[in-house]
């Protein structure tokens, strides 16, 4: 089965603007569980 080349809108839509960190290599943006009150 050949791998599809073009993403759908729902993909583009989540990946958008996310891009490898050149500094540390992290494919995505941490998610911090802390909150100020």
């Amino acid at each position: 089965m050949g791998k599809k080349s073009k993403w759908g809108f729902s993909t583009k839509s989540i990946h958008i603007g996310n891009e490898a960190d050149k500094e540390m290599g992290s494919v995505s943006p941490p998610i911090h569980l802390t909150s100020t009150f």
